[in-house]
């Protein structure tokens, strides 16, 4: 029996060959927008965030969004950031930052890169900070817990055929 097995499935067949492709067609829609980012975070300090922002949809669910903006903390010590950015998100939403914090007397370079849970122009995020250049600036959060919404306010929306070419 194992030498029956063994010789049904060694034998070729070279009479048979396909020179059918079989072609698929699928309809891509694409989105582009520039919008204003809004912004609140959580942590020791709350900040708020307003800037500019481009974003790339497909399908209207996964988006890339660049964006320039800044936050500002409010209260007993006005503390100011300019940042600049990039985030993905598609059900999750992963960001990387760098952020200049200054409250006119001292100031700090941050990296935060982001995670967490975001679908077309809205993520919920948590955050770390790291500090790369002043590590006794205090009036910033280590950890950060945030949401913001990306508001498209000039979009172009696009349609592309795909031809997917299968032998």
């Amino acid at each position: 029996m194992l030498i029956f097995s063994v010789k049904s499935f060694s034998q070729i067949n070279d009479s048979i060959a396909v020179s059918d492709s079989i072609q698929t067609e699928i309809n891509v829609k694409e989105q582009s927008s520039f919008g204003i980012i809004t912004s609140f975070y959580l942590g020791e300090y709350s900040y708020g965030e307003v800037g500019f922002s481009y974003s790339e949809y497909v399908h209207g669910l996964f988006g890339i969004h660049h964006f320039i903006s800044s936050e500002f903390k409010l209260g007993d010590k006005f503390v100011m950031g300019p940042k600049i950015g990039v985030w993905v998100g598609s059900g999750m939403a992963f960001g990387l930052n760098a952020i200049y914090y200054t409250d006119f007397d001292d100031d700090a370079l941050i990296f935060r890169p982001e995670i967490g849970f975001g679908i077309g122009g809205l993520k919920v995020i948590y955050g770390y900070n790291w500090n790369l250049t002043n590590r006794d600036f205090e009036l910033i959060n280590s950890h950060i817990f945030g949401i913001a919404y990306d508001i498209p306010v000039i979009s172009k929306r696009k349609y592309r055929n795909l031809n997917i070419e299968h032998t």
